[in-house]
């Protein structure tokens, strides 16, 4: 990872609470993910991109620009998210940096429950803005039930690995 990401501010609302989703991107793709309510970390919703800053092992560092005036925000996994959150998004995040299409991880998210589930909420709604269209609509695995991926012009399971390549 760059010392430095640019990184997408998403402001969404889910069940009257107001969320922040940040998305890292690294060579044009969603790399990491901060996420956690909009109360813990105040940005104008004018906000739209920023860039974040890896200032020593798990301490990432948010810089926006707000009208005139650059602002950081220090350690922003420890203020906007709880426990729970920080490794969530530490998982998403790693599956963004190795391949797994967003597609199958807002998928994965859709299906949460108990306290998490406006979390992952907020979280699958602004991830699925960088949908690449990879998935076959409602074509699933034969062996697994996944749903298939189009893979290199080939209709592959990214979990169990069948393929359908003609």
């Amino acid at each position: 990872r760059p010392e430095t990401l640019h990184c997408d501010i998403h402001h969404t609302t889910v069940k009257g609470e107001k969320w922040l989703v940040l998305v890292g991107i690294f060579n044009g793709k969603p790399y990491e993910l901060f996420a956690g309510e909009q109360e813990d970390l105040y940005l104008p919703k004018y906000v739209k991109e920023g860039s974040i800053t890896k200032n020593g092992k798990g301490i990432y560092n948010l810089q926006i620009e707000t009208r005139k005036t650059e602002v950081e925000y220090k350690d922003i996994a420890d203020t906007l998210m709880s426990a729970e959150q920080r490794a969530l998004t530490r998982m998403i995040s790693t599956c963004l940096r190795h391949g797994v299409p967003t597609e199958f991880i807002t998928k994965q998210l859709k299906k949460s429950k108990d306290d998490i589930t406006d979390f992952a909420s907020a979280v699958s709604r602004i991830l699925s803005r960088y949908e690449t269209g990879v998935f076959e609509e409602n074509e699933n695995c034969p062996n697994c039930g996944n749903p298939m991926a189009v893979v290199e012009n080939c209709k592959k399971c990214l979990i169990c690995e069948t393929s359908k390549c003609e």
